[in-house]
């Protein structure tokens, strides 16, 4: 049974998407923008003179229900995690198909150490954004809060 706030869940979600992140060979040291992040779309290129590639996350908490009654009552709660992600346009998928994958184990089957679980992982290709080809994974999460 887990006990999270829904300040420590959220830095538990955003704590596997960045190791994840950071441990990928195509993904290490590509920026990555948070909900309330003041960073700008990157303007720099990669190698080959392509847009580099990024990535945005952002944690929704779109429902609850209370599982118990009595003195140590248990709250459920629910949410959707999206990363959007953002791949050079014309430069073929494969590299998009490799950071997707990234991405999606981090999320997939895991839970954190707190009880923050994910279920339904998903992959949408959005299709073309300005200079870069967009996909979303998305992803469902659960814990419990104790109150």
């Amino acid at each position: 049974m887990s006990n999270l706030t829904f300040t420590e869940a959220r830095d538990e979600i955003h704590t596997l998407f960045k190791t994840a992140w950071d441990a990928g060979a195509e993904t290490a040291g590509k920026v990555v923008l948070y909900a309330d992040s003041k960073t700008q779309v990157p303007k720099t290129d990669d190698a080959d003179d392509n847009p580099d590639l990024w990535a945005k996350i952002t944690i929704q908490h779109n429902g609850g229900s209370q599982a118990t009654l009595g003195g140590n009552r248990c709250f459920n709660r629910f949410g959707v995690v999206t990363v959007q992600i953002f791949t050079p346009l014309g430069t073929g998928l494969s590299l998009g198909d490799n950071v997707y994958k990234i991405v999606v184990d981090a999320y997939e089957g895991k839970t954190t150490p707190g009880g923050v679980w994910f279920r339904n992982v998903a992959v949408n290709e959005v299709g073309p954004e300005g200079e870069w080809y967009q996909t979303n994974i998305i992803a469902d999460f659960e814990y419990e809060e104790q109150k």
